[in-house]
């Protein structure tokens, strides 16, 4: 008869790393669903069924707890985009997809969280100052991804990441609107119309 195998016992540091996700998951789901000032230390404890004292332990404060959840927010996000943008190499009009692939990008529910923060943000000096870097991180890493899978582009247009930045900030503004008020024909045109002008200026040559 032959003993049956036992799981691996985890290490200390993948305890810390395993209680570190669950938190920030649950801070996440909180973010999205109750929005900042309902995401307290409690809450994110009960969604993460850990102990305030496990939570601690990973995070010295509520404040630290939400800069690494906008870090890994943002990670996350970068690694979606990434993996998907690589796909549209064979697409017939990539110029079109990547512009719609951008525009679900920020759409994405963990976008909603990250709003969240930026929203509280403007007021907290301590959180402004502990994501700040983080979005200035991540824009920079979705313009060089852009850059990096249109290279073409890139090269013959000096002012590629201009576009890129513009597109970028448009349509993080679209998800500020939505969350109180939405129009989808608006939407429809106004894709209509960043595809015409993004067109005009990187096939004009």
């Amino acid at each position: 008869m032959t003993e049956i195998e036992r799981p691996a016992k985890l290490t200390q540091q993948q305890r810390r790393e395993n209680s570190r996700r669950k938190l920030v998951n649950a801070t996440i789901e909180s973010l999205i669903e109750l929005g900042y000032s309902q995401t307290s230390i409690q809450e994110v404890c009960n969604r993460a069924q850990l102990s305030k004292g496990a939570l601690f332990r990973q995070f010295s404060s509520r404040t630290e707890l939400m800069i690494a959840t906008c870090a890994q927010i943002y990670k996350d996000l970068v690694t979606h985009y990434n993996k998907r943008f690589e796909k549209l190499g064979n697409s017939a009009d990539p110029i079109k997809s990547g512009l719609i692939l951008i525009r679900e990008n920020f759409a994405h529910p963990k976008f909603q969280a990250a709003m969240e923060l930026q929203v509280a943000a403007r007021t907290d000096k301590a959180l402004a100052e502990g994501i700040s870097p983080i979005l200035k991180n991540n824009h920079q890493a979705i313009v060089t991804l852009s850059v990096d899978l249109f290279p073409e582009y890139a090269k013959t247009y000096p002012d590629f990441e201009s576009i890129i930045s513009s597109v970028v900030l448009i349509f993080q503004g679209e998800v500020f609107e939505s969350g109180l008020y939405r129009n989808v024909k608006e939407e429809g045109a106004r894709m209509d119309f960043i595809e015409r002008i993004v067109k005009a200026e990187l096939l004009k040559n």
